[in-house]
């Protein structure tokens, strides 16, 4: 259990106090799993950030079938300019 959280007996050994040993576990600890949440958290914003990709080309894709749905005859539209004077 000691070698997943980068601890070894050597290290252990070469402390003489038990208070000692019990710091250096629980820091060994802390910092291995804080540095598995920010791996974790990385991850889950770059899911994140994917999916919302993912939900704007959906979301364009929809609106440009609404835009063509409508305009089932574009060629049958006028192009005329219009002036406003004042």
């Amino acid at each position: 259990m000691l070698k997943e959280f980068g601890i070894s007996q050597a290290q252990l050994a070469a402390i003489e106090t038990e208070e000692g040993k019990e710091k250096l576990v629980i820091m060994s600890m802390k910092r291995k799993l804080d540095e598995e949440y920010d791996k974790w958290r990385k991850e889950l914003e770059k899911k994140e950030k994917e999916l919302q990709q993912i939900e704007l080309t959906k979301e364009q894709k929809r609106e440009k079938f609404e835009k063509e749905k409508a305009d089932v005859f574009p060629w049958l539209k006028l192009k005329t300019k219009l002036t406003l004077s004042n």
